[in-house]
């Protein structure tokens, strides 16, 4: 029998703002604006019927939110966390470790423009345990799959 590789039930957030730079949130609102534009433009040759097309918006609107939020960026610490356990899962989920040198830093591994710069994991060893730091949906799905 295989101890638990960790435990993050506890995280805290970090940053309050779902966007870590500018141009995270440039490319946000323009990604926003172009996809409301052509759903709206779809929606107005397929129905004639205006409350769909609010509807549609109203959908889109909180989903897109919603999103926002889990991208928040959020701590978790824990003792008793097994390292090549975390940098598998790191790796599963499309991270590579980037040069630094006080923390370990993944960020995913897709081209530079696709990139959120709010989107890395950071690693950090303090006082025998291990504090990650990263995107919430991130943090969520580690600690998910290490019960």
């Amino acid at each position: 029998m295989t101890p638990k590789a960790t435990v993050l039930n506890k995280y805290h957030i970090s940053s309050w703002s779902p966007f870590f730079s500018v141009r995270d949130f440039l490319v946000w609102l323009l990604v926003i604006i172009i996809c409301i534009f052509l759903i709206y433009e779809f929606l107005l040759a397929t129905f004639d019927n205006y409350d769909v097309i609010r509807g549609a918006g109203l959908g889109i609107g909180s989903a897109v939110l919603i999103m926002r939020v889990f991208n928040l960026r959020v701590c978790a610490e824990s003792p008793c966390i097994n390292l090549n356990f975390i940098l598998s899962k790191l790796r599963d989920l499309g991270y590579q470790k980037i040069n630094s040198d006080v923390r370990q830093i993944f960020r995913p591994q897709i081209p530079r423009w696709a990139q959120w710069d709010g989107n890395f994991v950071e690693l950090e060893f303090t006082d025998g345990a291990i504090r990650i730091t990263g995107p919430l949906f991130v943090i969520r799905k580690i600690g998910r799959t290490s019960k």
